[in-house]
């Protein structure tokens, strides 16, 4: 429960202060805006989260499989782009969401239980964190070359 509720937290108190405050309302809000803003995206990603467990342990044998599924999805992510940020000195925004984006597009193809195996990599699920990790640093990588950083 504590691991659950300090995602949920981190992640409305995200919300508020990097979209809410820096994106929408671009100026500071008050105490009863702040609050309705966290109690609701508190909500969506409890309920994002649940969707996203449901779907994706969908055909799991047993709990270690949805847990290998599940840290290959955000540890992948995480740590791709970490690489990224630290090794290629030139990687700017750009570069670092496209390649974030298309790492979660292979993560997730990797891991979604409903893609018939017919349609999927010969890959043990493990190798989702590898693979996430390896699409996130290179995509970024490349695109660095091609996407100037700006000043």
């Amino acid at each position: 429960m504590s691991t659950i509720d300090t995602s949920l937290n981190s992640s409305a108190t995200v919300t508020l202060k990097d979209i809410w405050v820096r994106l929408i309302r671009k100026r500071e809000v008050s105490e009863e805006e702040s609050m309705r803003v966290l109690r609701a995206s508190t909500v969506i990603w409890g309920l994002a989260g649940t969707a996203f467990a449901l779907i994706i342990t969908g055909n799991a044998k047993n709990i270690l499989d949805s847990w290998w599924t599940l840290s290959g999805v955000f540890a992948g992510g995480m740590l791709g782009l970490f690489l990224l940020g630290i090794i290629v000195r030139k990687a700017g925004n750009l570069a670092g969401v496209t390649a974030t984006i298309v790492g979660i597009i292979a993560i997730l193809y990797l891991s979604a239980g409903w893609i018939p195996d017919e349609l999927k990599l010969p890959l043990h699920s493990n190798l989702t964190i590898v693979v996430g990790t390896l699409t996130i640093f290179l995509v970024g990588a490349l695109l660095s070359k091609f996407i100037p950083l700006r000043k």
